[in-house]
């Protein structure tokens, strides 16, 4: 598909929708990058610590010491992303501050899908962009979780209210919004109830009712 002028899909989901599978069949269909993991890994070396360390980093909820650390370095005014980076111990507060200024470069520069780390808000400014999210009932959830992985339902369960839970604390923390709040996106989309395939398919079919594409 060809695209007329720059845009940008983000796409927030809860876990188990299939919304890594969304994102890259929608970047694909549209002959655009999709940009996912890469975000974490460039963060890692602006913060110039090992990825490993950042992986572990973004399944942390939010802490009050990086409440503390951000206080304490926003108390200078005209303070840039780079020097809130705290020199002793990375903190997920500086994870996200690192990640927001790559999400702005790779926005900036071309047509992307972004799948997550609250690019929904952090580009909320941006011209041109569509804000998704993906949800299902916890039945069909667990249902996809134990189908692609050797993964018990119980196990799947404490998963995805895991995960869950540290997407809406890291939102919460960073964007002062709530993850599942419809009033954030342009459009819900069940995934559940219609399928990854369909859902592709809706999207594209109501994104230009939002953006040029």
């Amino acid at each position: 598909m060809e695209t007329k002028d720059k845009f940008i899909i983000t796409i927030n989901r809860q876990f188990g929708t299939g919304g890594r599978a969304i994102g890259e069949q929608l970047a694909k269909r549209l002959n655009v990058r999709f940009v996912d993991k890469e975000i974490l890994h460039f963060a890692a070396k602006l913060l110039e610590i090992d990825k490993g360390v950042a992986e572990k980093l973004s399944k942390k909820k939010p802490s009050w010491w990086d409440d503390f650390v951000n206080f304490c370095t926003t108390t200078t005014n005209n303070i840039s992303i780079e020097n809130k980076y705290d020199q002793i111990e990375p903190t997920t507060r500086q994870l996200f501050y690192a990640q927001a200024k790559i999400i702005k470069e790779i926005a900036e520069m071309e047509s992307c899908v972004i799948i997550g780390r609250c690019a929904f808000d952090i580009l909320k400014d941006t011209p041109n962009t569509l804000k998704v999210f993906l949800h299902s009932s916890d039945d069909v959830r667990i249902k996809r979780i134990t189908g692609i992985g050797n993964m018990t339902e119980e196990k799947a369960k404490d998963t995805i209210k895991e995960i869950d839970s540290v997407r809406e604390s890291y939102t919460k923390a960073y964007t002062n919004k709530f993850w599942w709040d419809a009033r954030n996106y342009d459009f819900t989309i069940d995934v559940g109830k219609i399928g990854v395939e369909k859902t592709v398919d809706k999207i594209l079919e109501m994104a230009p009712f939002f953006i040029n594409i």
